[in-house]
């Protein structure tokens, strides 16, 4: 078994083995868990996605006439609709209505989310917002 001063040497020579989860846990599948033990030095754990409790809220400015919007779709991507006349709350985790219900997407992404909307948004991309 290896100390953390060990690993930490390793890590300051640049020698360490440093694998992503995705990577140990098919490594595991393959050659098992005391084999996998015995060759990785640093299992990183920590992710680059959206959360669920993440979001952003967005006012789209009244127009004349005034509306109101009940449901909302920022590229597909359902946002909520109904706390303010034009105000929208776009989870970061939130996904395609066909994807939650394992529908046919022909041409749409699947793993496109809200997240990736807000990526957009904060970027200057332009987004497609369908509203009712």
């Amino acid at each position: 078994m290896r100390t953390i001063a060990e690993i930490n040497e390793k890590i300051a020579k640049k020698t360490a083995v440093v694998w992503t989860v995705e990577e140990l846990k098919s490594r595991v599948s393959e050659m098992g868990i005391k084999e996998v033990f015995s060759q990785v030095d640093v299992v990183c754990t920590g992710t680059f996605e959206p959360m669920e409790s993440s979001g952003a809220i967005i006012n789209l400015g009244q127009t004349d006439p005034p509306i109101k919007i009940r449901q909302c779709w920022l590229d597909g991507i359902p946002a909520y609709a109904g706390f303010g006349t034009v105000d929208l709350y776009l989870g970061a985790s939130a996904i395609s209505d066909l994807a939650a219900k394992n529908e046919n997407l022909e041409g749409e992404n699947p793993e496109r989310g809200g997240g990736h909307i807000i990526e957009d948004l904060i970027a200057g991309k332009s987004i497609q917002l369908r509203a009712v």
